[in-house]
């Protein structure tokens, strides 16, 4: 367990080892953590077109084999495209990424900001911010949909 917290230290905090430079901040780290976002955001709104237009998460195979082939090859691919496009979901790991993020920026920052790459810094806050960015605008217009849908269902008869 000391070798784990250990490892994760490095990653997350500044200390010798990692020459006071967290490992989350390099540039590889981030460039994951936009891609996770942009891809969660993607499959986000990619989801909300596909509900409204019938697309192919809803669609059902019109013939025997194709559904064999849909069950042995694309069950795996629609359970993690149905589990990502969820709102909740989606808005969770951008909330995990942006505060993870903010959070090794924040320490690098207090403890030791004279060895720290300006370029890591500035980097980490463009990426927490892009996280948070998305996650409000999922946040709003989620919320404007919804009770915009509940107004229609409303005046409905």
């Amino acid at each position: 367990m000391h070798r784990m917290w250990k490892k994760l230290r490095h990653y997350i905090t500044p200390t010798p080892e990692n020459t006071y430079r967290p490992h989350v901040l390099q540039k590889s780290w981030l460039v994951f953590f936009l891609a996770c976002s942009l891809m969660l955001e993607g499959f986000l709104v990619s989801s909300m077109v596909a509900r409204q237009t019938d697309s192919f998460i809803t669609r059902t195979p019109t013939t025997q084999a194709a559904a064999v082939s849909l069950e042995s090859g694309q069950v795996l691919v629609r359970t993690v495209v149905r589990v990502m496009s969820d709102p909740t979901v989606a808005n969770i790991f951008l909330g995990v990424i942006g505060v993870l993020v903010l959070l090794v920026v924040v320490l690098a920052f207090f403890m030791h900001i004279e060895v720290q790459s300006h370029e890591a810094l500035a980097g980490g806050v463009v990426i927490a911010a892009i996280a948070f960015v998305l996650l409000g605008a999922n946040v709003h217009f989620l919320t404007t949909a919804s009770a915009t849908a509940a107004g229609i269902s409303a005046l409905a008869p």
